[in-house]
């Protein structure tokens, strides 16, 4: 909704809190804004959407920079555990320009209009993001200066991986983990449990369940992978999750 009454509130972060910040729009055509009563104004955005093979599948993908003709740095935003469309969803697409940042946002494998299945499979999902900023250095070209991830959530595993796998200038994480993928799906089965009413005497035989399916997917990991088994614990099943919790977690 539009109109030069209308006034919005939103909630503190992830909270029930109201924030007490308001947002005035004018009309579309009048392209204002008004943030506790300071006026904000539009800048001008150079988009270009482009197709790019990932691993095997077809990735669609947007590189939005400030307008201009000076190199910038370029952010590529690396998705979290979500199956939407990053390219139409993701609002940070649009926060760093008024910094002089570009962004380069895909929607990932089996998301948007990216062909392929959902996965969690991290080495797929990495090797998409490699995909990804190879097209965004050659979208970028002339005005590319420095190239980076960002990794939100679940990304803030899937950048990192990415970046032992191509060079990179820089690599964020926003609230990311600081565990291994095996011992945060660990934790959240035991989370689930504990909301669900069990007690002590199952969450010890949930705690074995997870434990070794845990061990016994990443012992398989390194064999396929050729390294000990402790170096396979930042990775996922290619299924997702290393335990049978009865919510799958979005993180």
């Amino acid at each position: 909704m539009h109109g030069s009454d209308e006034v919005w509130r939103g909630l503190s972060g992830w909270t029930s809190r109201e924030d007490p910040t308001s947002i005035r729009f004018a009309s579309c055509e009048a392209g204002r804004i008004e943030v506790d009563g300071q006026p904000g104004q539009k800048i001008a955005l150079e988009v270009t959407d482009t197709r790019f093979s990932g691993d095997g599948e077809t990735l669609r993908g947007r590189l939005v920079l400030p307008s201009g003709s000076s190199p910038v740095p370029v952010v590529l935003l690396v998705h979290g555990s979500e199956r939407y469309s990053g390219v139409d969803f993701y609002h940070a697409r649009h926060l760093f320009q008024a910094h002089g940042i570009g962004v380069f946002v895909y929607d990932k494998r089996g998301t948007g209009e990216s062909s392929g299945k959902y996965t969690q499979d991290f080495n797929a999902l990495a090797n998409d993001a490699v995909a990804a900023l190879a097209e965004a250095r050659r979208r970028a070209g002339p005005r590319l200066s420095r190239i980076g991830l960002q990794g939100s959530s679940q990304g803030g595993w899937v950048a990192p991986l990415a970046a032992t796998r191509t060079e990179v200038d820089f690599v964020q994480v926003a609230y990311g983990l600081a565990e291994s993928p095996a011992s945060e799906d660990r934790e959240q089965v035991m989370q689930e449990l504990r909301a669900a009413g069990y007690g002590p005497e199952v969450l010890t035989q949930a705690r074995e369940v997870t434990d070794a399916t845990a061990l016994s997917w990443l012992t398989a990991a390194s064999k396929r992978q050729g390294c000990a088994t402790s170096n396979a614990s930042t990775q996922m099943p290619p299924g997702g999750r290393a335990s049978a919790a009865s919510t799958p977690g979005t993180f």
